[in-house]
């Protein structure tokens, strides 16, 4: 199939030279102003020198030459095959110039891989990095919620301790008014005695008074 295709690119390519006559032979051919013998000679044509065909006779025939120079040519000299001289020229020009174009697809190739592997070892590595970062979220996230329950038990045991501070302060309240009455109680007896005692005294001198 390749084959196939590259001898019809060869065909087209090639068809500018079928359009054309060459000078056939060995032999340097006179290229004349007039279609005599005796007409000026304008030049001598190397063998396979391209020329165009302008008006065909019986012996004598007007071409151009590649400079555009006009003038008469032998027909017997001419042909319209392609010399293999210019063929293989043309070819071998063809095939250079595909070589190189080879040359350059490949490396453009190489380039292309080389793109490809540092695009992969981004790649790579951006995975490795979310890899990483996931972890991490899932280990902050599993502290975060170790820290929320600590700080969720702080407050109970805050809220706990308030309620005892509460409950002593209300306690201590009520044991300062207890030692109160105990001291208002405790004096009010030590009054009473006192006060007893003096009564007693006032009775036991006034018995002694009478008798």
């Amino acid at each position: 199939m390749k084959t196939f295709f590259l001898s019809i690119i060869l065909l087209i390519s090639f068809s500018a030279y079928a359009d054309k006559s060459y000078v056939k032979g060995v032999q340097r051919v006179t290229f004349r102003s007039g279609p005599t013998t005796d007409s000026k000679i304008l030049k001598m044509m190397d063998a396979d020198s391209p020329v165009t065909v302008l008006e065909a006779g019986e012996e004598w025939v007007k071409v151009k030459d590649s400079q555009g120079l006009e003038g008469y040519i032998l027909g017997q000299f001419l042909s319209t095959d392609v010399p293999s001289s210019l063929l293989y020229k043309w070819i071998k020009s063809k095939f250079e110039k595909l070589e190189i174009k080879h040359l350059e697809l490949k490396e453009k190739k190489k380039e292309a891989i080389l793109a490809l592997k540092l695009k992969e070892d981004e790649l790579n590595k951006s995975t490795s990095d979310l890899k990483s970062t996931q972890s991490s979220y899932k280990n902050l996230k599993a502290s975060s919620e170790d820290f929320l329950k600590l700080q969720s038990n702080h407050k109970k045991i805050n809220a706990l301790l308030d309620d005892q501070n509460s409950k002593v302060l209300a306690l201590e309240s009520q044991l300062s008014r207890h030692y109160i009455y105990w001291f208002l109680a405790g004096g009010g007896v030590l009054l009473l005695g006192w006060f007893l005692g003096l009564q007693s005294k006032k009775n036991r001198h006034s018995s002694s008074l009478i008798f």
